[in-house]
């Protein structure tokens, strides 16, 4: 082998090892910092930057939400495969009565254009803060409901809809398990 040749093969293992050592030695910062970010998301969509998030007994399902050692509310992941395109992801914050704070989708597949009506900060998703179950139905208006729909996105708009009610009855019902636990 060349000398010319010798020098580039180990110049090239050189840097393979060092980009292999960089890379497992970046992993569990990396894994920390995506964990902050989604803590600070979560703390977002509760609208309580200084909340303490702890996890259902099923981590990623949802947190209580507690600040300076008082419950303040819950966080549920919910999901639906009802939408137009497939599933729709989402985290629904409640306080304390179950009335819905806050809600941000997290993934969806729905037509671009059309589907945005459940992004974060949509004004169509205005309409179920401080909403519950003692009070709506949570089917759209023209399913005899209490909530609108977006023409042109009606499939959507009714999966959204029937999966935040869905959540809500989940919810009530961790709600009731953690009540009944011995203190």
């Amino acid at each position: 082998m060349k000398p010319a040749a010798l020098t580039l093969v180990v110049a090239a293992l050189a840097a393979a090892l060092l980009i292999g050592f960089i890379s497992e030695w970046a992993k569990p910062v990396i894994k920390t910092n995506q964990v902050n970010y989604q803590e600070q998301v979560l703390r977002e969509i509760v609208k309580a930057p200084d909340a303490i998030l702890v996890p259902f007994a099923e981590p990623e399902t949802g947190y209580y939400v507690t600040r300076n050692g008082s419950a303040i509310g819950t966080l549920h992941k919910v999901s639906t495969h009802q939408g137009y395109n497939g599933s729709i992801d989402a985290w629904l914050a409640l306080d304390l009565t179950h009335s819905i704070i806050n809600l941000a989708t997290l993934t969806h597949q729905e037509t671009p254009g059309i589907g945005d009506i459940i992004h974060r900060g949509s004004t169509w998703l205005n309409q179920f803060v401080d909403t519950g179950l003692t009070d709506y139905r949570y089917t759209l208006r023209r399913d005899g409901g209490d909530f609108d729909h977006v023409t042109g996105a009606t499939i959507t708009s009714r999966a959204y809809v029937e999966m935040l009610g869905q959540g809500l009855v989940h919810a009530r019902a961790i709600k009731l398990e953690a009540r009944d636990e011995p203190e």
